[in-house]
């Protein structure tokens, strides 16, 4: 029996610690897999996200501010002079680009209606037939406006513009 101890002893010995060299070498292995796994990780996610550009935000919207206009009439031509006049009934509202713009419009308010009332007057009955005469009143309201605010600023280039002109109200009334 002492034979089988001697002969069980040195072999229990030596599986021990090629048990530990075998532990030692599987945790080993995990942790190189990982460290490598962190790497290529850090390499092809992470890195790249952290040194790309940074897309700058986008420029703050403008506020808008809308400025209504109390609704106007003018008479229209008629084909005879022995009829009755029609009227054309509109009521504009132009959109600001700021504050400060609608500001202006509301100060120099007259000047304003008084362009309106041009664009609008000495048309014909027949032209209030076609559809295209209010875009193009519209068209030509913006552009006057803007060249209006440009003249009492003294400005070629300014911020302060009319972005666009609406007619709540636009409808002839025959008599």
């Amino acid at each position: 029996m002492a034979e089988q101890k001697q002969a069980e002893a040195p072999q229990e010995a030596p599986a021990k610690k090629g048990s530990l060299v075998r532990t030692l070498g599987i945790v080993a292995g995990v942790v190189l897999t990982f460290a490598i796994l962190a790497v290529v990780i850090w390499r092809v996610v992470l890195q790249p996200r952290l040194t790309a550009e940074e897309v700058p935000p986008p420029p703050p919207a403008m506020t808008q501010v809308a400025v209504p206009f109390d609704e106007a009439y003018v008479n229209l031509i008629m084909p005879n002079s022995e009829m009755l006049a029609s009227t054309l009934l509109y009521k504009i509202t132009l959109e600001c680009s700021n504050q400060e713009t609608a500001d202006l419009v509301g100060k120099y308010k007259p000047r304003f209606v008084d362009l309106f009332r041009k664009l609008h007057s000495y048309k014909t009955r027949a032209e209030m037939d076609d559809p295209l005469v209010e875009e193009s009143i519209r068209r030509q309201i913006l552009q006057d406006s803007n060249a209006l605010i440009q003249e009492i600023l003294g400005l070629e280039e300014t911020e302060n513009r009319i972005v666009a002109v609406y007619h709540e109200k636009f409808y002839v009334q025959d008599a």
